[in-house]
């Protein structure tokens, strides 16, 4: 966009009913709980606007009320630290148009959880520094205070603490080429098909198996056979899987339209390209948000393979 031009801008108003939210906090031992922080946050929001919340505290007989609530989901958090110790509770919840039903939350300690990342393959054992690796945790269910981090440590082993009854997804950071994530599980339960559930209130222990296996995924967009640079790529699982972040893959294209994607987790993919307006260009504007995705369905890939393909976008008539 050059200085000086004029952009409009519609915007509208939402003319749903505003519905008020009550209910009361208990503590520990289901006395009261004055003074403590509720927030009811949007699960239906944007990241760039997650910081639009409801707020309210609790009054001397643990009561809150939240007024001017729209329709919609969200994820109802209750948060008190004292004396060193961090008490929560997390609801998620539907608003409809009527109020929903006097809600009570109750404050628990939080979860710890330990666990040890190993690999799958004996002969490539000595060629990771576990060190370098790090253990997330994120809720399945939205609400930003569902997380947890910990650093491995060289033997392998990791601990988190005042983790949130939730259920979580769980993924690695700082793995080094040609590594992937391929199994993780909670006692006998397999936790990249059904996550990590700390919802009983029990510690548990997390077990990570590493693979010197990963796959590679290249390729190129194309437009009347001319690489397009800067073109949006987004590879996704299928099919959809909320418990592992680590298979959604966006990148960019490079000045020759080309891709590169490495430490890809062997499996079943969807593979979708979107141009992106360049609004500085007169040819394209007015003009590139109407070329439709390029999408392949269906893209296996196997372990240690290294696959390359392309994607044709069609440019409107």
């Amino acid at each position: 966009m050059s200085a000086g031009n004029t952009v409009r801008l519609d915007m509208s108003l939402r003319s749903d009913r505003m519905i008020k939210v009550a209910g009361r906090v208990l503590g520990e031992k289901g006395q009261p709980a004055p003074g403590v922080y509720v927030i009811l946050g949007s699960r239906d929001l944007d990241v760039m606007f997650s910081a639009m919340h409801n707020v309210a505290t609790t009054d001397a007989q643990g009561r809150f009320t939240i007024q001017g609530v729209v329709p919609g989901t969200y994820v109802l958090q209750a948060m008190q630290h004292a004396a060193g110790v961090e008490l929560s509770a997390v609801q998620p919840m539907e608003v409809g148009n009527q109020p929903p039903s006097d809600v009570t939350l109750k404050l628990e300690r939080g979860i710890s959880i330990s666990g040890r990342v190993l690999t799958v393959e004996d002969s490539a054992a000595q060629t990771i520094d576990l060190s370098s690796l790090h253990v997330w945790l994120s809720s399945v269910h939205g609400d930003k205070s569902g997380f947890g981090a910990a650093e491995v440590k060289k033997d392998g082993s990791f601990k988190m603490a005042d983790l949130r009854r939730n259920k979580y997804s769980v993924h690695l950071t700082g793995l080094p080429q040609g590594w992937y994530l391929k199994s993780a599980s909670v006692g006998s339960t397999d936790a990249l098909e059904r996550g990590v559930n700390l919802n009983s209130g029990a510690a548990a222990t997390l077990e990570l198996g590493l693979s010197s296996k990963a796959a590679q995924l290249s390729g190129t967009v194309l437009m009347e056979n001319k690489p397009v640079a800067g073109a949006r790529i987004q590879v996704t699982p299928e099919p959809a899987n909320p418990f592992r972040r680590d298979l959604h893959r966006p990148v960019v294209t490079d000045q020759h339209g080309s891709f590169v994607l490495e430490n890809m987790v062997p499996g079943r993919y969807k593979i979708e390209a979107t141009l992106v307006p360049d609004t500085d260009l007169e040819e394209n504007a007015g003009t590139a948000t109407a070329v439709p995705p390029a999408i392949l369905d269906k893209v296996e890939l196997s372990e240690n393979e290294k696959k390359t393909v392309s994607l044709k976008l069609e440019k409107p008539q």
